[in-house]
Order: structure tokens, then sequence, then C-alpha cells
């Protein structure tokens, strides 16, 4: 069957822990604001149910599946005609959770101002010992997720003791499939920001998101791309105040939702001047391009049952006190959480979010319809 001339319905299916469980918790994005929007422009949904026909949904084709959580992985899901998906296909697109091949790609785009938009960083098997004495860096598991493994380093000694630690955990006989999973690419160094930009006197960083779409061009009769920025990000803070020196304390140098009061917003909740918040966005905007350039050159698959595939990258930035950006690190995993969907802040953010991803995900689509 060809499914690029096959007949699709606009019909949509949410596979969110939501549709799924039918538990609605104060803890996750309200999916019921993406339902209103495709509702109110003309699309049916079809409720997911453990005793679906997916014999009778693989005949109709379905035009849209939105899937987040586990139900990403329900194979049965994977059989179905669908014209739109927000998923690439799982293993073609592993380099976004290689942090130092990120890196890499990206100096490769950017040249010798990478510094400008990113940390200096080196693979710990390439480094005999560090680059400069008396300055902070930070070793990150490459694959590693939940600061899980990160620590901060300032002397030789550590670091050989950090590649000790590294040896006999790759060396563990039966290590674990977590261990294997974080530490299986190594581990990076990088130079540490010791000035960050301050947020209720805490350190912080953004959440972020770049919607990368994969197309197919009837006319041309190949794949297009294309790629859409967020305007706003969720500030997510350190649990105790800045101090420059305790390299150690994660409760001062760790940023989490959980860590976070409550749910603060870029650029609105920084109270900064337009011109300092437009040149922000000019260097966002910037990286955002360069890591686009990075996902078209990869030719990332789409799955084989979907036409049109989407998908939105959670990019982690911090901010200096300078007011520069800096890319952390770029997330297949959006992190849906907000700490109290009820408040008309997250119900504001919440509707401009999945607007967003109506208006470049699959509005430009919808014409291409074979109904």
């Amino acid at each position: 069957m060809n499914i690029k001339n096959k007949n699709y319905s606009k019909t949509y299916m949410l596979l969110t822990p939501q549709e799924i469980t039918k538990e609605y918790s104060n803890d996750y994005i309200d999916s019921d604001i993406f339902k209103n929007i495709l509702n109110s422009n003309g699309w049916k949904q079809i409720r997911y149910d453990e005793h679906i026909n997916f014999y009778k949904l693989k005949q109709i084709g379905i035009g849209f599946i939105y899937s987040t959580g586990t139900a990403s992985y329900n194979k049965l899901i994977y059989k179905i005609p669908v014209f739109i998906k927000n998923l690439f296909e799982f293993k073609s697109h592993r380099f976004f959770t290689n942090k130092y091949e990120v890196y890499l790609k990206m100096k490769e785009y950017i040249g010798d101002d990478i510094t400008k938009y990113m940390a200096e960083s080196w693979h710990l098997d390439d480094l005999e010992k560090l680059p400069e004495n008396n300055v902070v860096y930070i070793a990150r598991p490459i694959e590693g997720f939940k600061g899980i493994g990160i620590e901060n380093i300032i002397n030789n000694e550590e670091l050989n003791n950090l590649k000790i630690k590294y040896k006999n955990i790759i060396n563990t006989p039966k290590i674990s499939y977590l261990n294997k999973k974080i530490y299986d690419k190594g581990i990076m160094i990088s130079r540490y920001f010791t000035n960050p930009l301050l947020f209720n006197k805490k350190k912080f960083h953004l959440r972020s998101y770049l919607l990368i779409n994969k197309y197919w061009n009837k006319t041309l009769k190949k794949y297009k791309w294309s790629w859409s920025f967020f305007n706003q990000a969720k500030i997510l803070t350190a649990k105790l105040e800045y101090k420059n020196g305790e390299w150690l304390n994660k409760d001062i140098h760790d940023t989490h939702i959980n860590t976070t009061l409550d749910d603060y917003y870029f650029p609105q909740d920084l109270h900064l001047s337009d011109e300092i918040i437009n040149e922000m966005f000019k260097n966002l905007l910037f990286i955002c391009k360069n890591v686009f350039k990075i996902v078209k050159k990869s030719d990332i698959k789409t799955f084989d049952e979907v036409v049109n595939s989407f998908e939105i990258l959670g990019l982690d930035f911090m901010i200096l006190d300078d007011y520069s950006i800096k890319l952390i690190e770029v997330n297949n995993k959006l992190g849906y959480g907000v700490l109290n969907k009820n408040s008309d802040k997250v119900k504001k953010y919440s509707f401009d979010f999945f607007e967003w991803i109506y208006e470049n995900g699959i509005n430009p689509h919808e014409k291409d319809l074979i109904t």
C-alpha cells in the first residue's frame, strides 16, 4: 500500500497519559486545550481504548496522531496509516541525546564562535589533564538525563578520580540497564558557567521548544523541511539561592521543575527591557537554525506508516549575567510537567503552546489531506 496515495479522514487520536489513563492531574499540561483547538478547526477525535479495533483504524487511516510518554512505544499504533504524526522514527535520531555529538556538529557549523553559544567541551577520554587550573568544569554523562551522574570538578586529581569512577562503572559485571544507557557514550567535560543570570536570587535554565517538520511535497514528489521556535520558555530554578563557590551543592546548582516554586515563563517573568529580550531572541533563533541544520543533514527517518512527521525538541538554555545565551543540551523528551495546570498563566501558556503546534505542525498540511 502506498500510504502517500491513501485516503485519510480529518480525525485525530491523542495518546497522552490523560487520554489513556483518564487521570487528569495538576502536574501535566492540559491536553483538553489541544482537543478544543483541533475540534474548533473541524477535526474529529477517535479516542484511544485498549479494546480499540486496530484493523478498522488501519482501513480508515487517521489524519493526525499525537503521542507522548510510554504510549509512544505502542507498536499497534505504528501499524495505522496516518497522515501526520508528532514523532520521527526513534532509532534514527539517537544523536539528539548525545550531548557531545551535538556540540561537535554545532562547532562544525558555527566554527570558532561556538563558545559564544555553547560551553567549550571535551570528551573525557581525550583529556589527560584539565585545560586550565583554577577553573570550574562540569562533567556530564553524554547520554544522561534527569541530572544523573552530573558533577563539578576543579582540579586534575578530581579529573583522575572521575576517570577511575567511570571505568569502574562500565567494567562492572552485569552492568545495570540504566547505567549502560547513561554511560554508554562516555562523559563530556565542559567549562562551567560561574556567572549565571539569577531569577529570585537562584540559578535557572530555560526549557524552550523547537518544532522540526519533515513533510511530503506532492508536486515535487520529495520530502521538504521547515522549523519553528516557540516564543516562550519555562523558567526552571534551583532549590537554594545561588552562591559562587559551593560547586558540590546540588541544591544550588541543579535546576529542575521539582525545585521550582511556581510556573514561571520567559520572557514575561524576567522583566527585562525589550532591547535585551529582542537580542536574546536573535541569538536563540540563530542557535535553533543550526540545530535544525544538524537534524536536516542527518536525514532523520519517518515511520513507515506516516506521510508527514514533525517532532518537538526540548532545548535547554542558560542566560549569563551579560544576557548572553548558551545552549546546554537538546532533548527528545519534552517534559510536559507543570506545577498548577489550573492557574490562568499556565492555561494561557498551554493554549499558546498547542496553538503553535497546530499552526506549524498540522495546519500547513491540512489542504493536502486526501479525504
